[in-house]
């Protein structure tokens, strides 16, 4: 259910130098809106209006969370990784940070995170999804581990149990 995404960097000639110049690859930034919520239709103007200066910096992916049980099954997922408690849109995650809402004093702090992790190397970004898939497999295996532990934990109580009542009843 998860998309996952795989980027390269992008390579260039120089044409009058003849050199491989490695052009960086923009960050993802992972929007969860709602079609109608007026602070998500804030971020987004407030997106498009820096994309003429740092639009080289950062892509959105966006999920509109409101019409689409997956989207917010997505986004709940995405809070459980960041540790975040979202109760409402827009949940903006750049990096290993995120926003919740959004207002006229996050303007600075968005373009600070993109510029943050637009400067680290592209192996050391924060991947989300990865994050994601890795945190329902981890979840998993807790799962599976807690129902063993359950079982056995039961099982001793049964057992134990029967072993009372038998003690009990060749004292009498």
């Amino acid at each position: 259910l998860v998309p996952n995404f795989v980027f390269a960097d992008k390579e260039e000639e120089k044409e009058d130098e003849g050199e491989i110049v490695e052009e960086k690859v923009p960050v993802q930034i992972y929007e969860f809106y709602g079609s109608t919520c007026g602070y998500c239709a804030s971020l987004n103007e407030y997106l498009d209006s820096i994309e003429e200066e740092y639009g080289d910096y950062f892509d959105v992916v966006k999920f509109e969370v409101w019409g689409s049980q997956e989207n917010t099954e997505l986004m709940e997922k995405a809070a459980k990784v960041m540790n975040a408690n979202v109760t409402g849109v827009p949940f903006l995650i750049i990096g290993d940070k995120y926003l919740t809402g959004f207002e006229e004093k996050d303007k600075e702090t968005i373009i600070t995170y993109i510029m943050a992790e637009y400067e680290k190397e592209e192996y050391l970004r924060y991947n989300l999804l990865n994050e994601i898939e890795n945190y329902d497999a981890t979840a998993d295996e807790r799962t599976k581990r807690n129902n063993i532990i359950l079982t056995c934990v039961s099982v001793v109580l049964v057992v134990g149990t029967v072993f009372v009542v038998i003690k009990a009843r060749k004292e009498d």
